[in-house]
């Protein structure tokens, strides 16, 4: 699943369908997003720059325009109208959820095990 923040860009990788060369590039890409609740659609950039390696895509989404909430992104070559990848996605109002830090699980513990803690 891809987090992003209305707060600022964030970087997202994923793997697209079709290979693009690997490197930097300006690739004209769209994606369209879905809100999974009121299925309201949004259509984000023309033009992004991608970073293309042998495991993956990855670039940078700005989602400042979109609102806080659970969504399916489709990124959609522009000209060829494309799928490249469907992916789920979840838009916050603060920064991104990140993993909290392995901790050895030990019997009969009193804290609470914490997995998505909000940083």
């Amino acid at each position: 699943m891809i987090q992003l923040s209305t707060q600022s860009p964030k970087a997202i990788a994923v793997k697209f369908n079709s290979s693009f060369a690997e490197g930097t590039s300006t690739n004209s890409l769209y994606l369209k997003l879905t809100n999974q609740y009121t299925q309201k659609e949004y259509m984000i950039a023309v033009g992004i720059t991608t970073y293309t390696t042998g495991r993956g895509t990855w670039m940078v989404i700005n989602s400042s325009l979109v609102p806080v909430g659970t969504y399916i992104i489709k990124f959609i070559q522009v000209g060829s109208e494309k799928l490249l990848a469907t992916q789920l996605a979840y838009i916050s109002g603060t920064d991104v959820i990140g993993e909290d830090d392995f901790k050895t699980y030990t019997n009969r513990d009193s804290e609470a095990d914490i997995v998505y803690p909000n940083t």
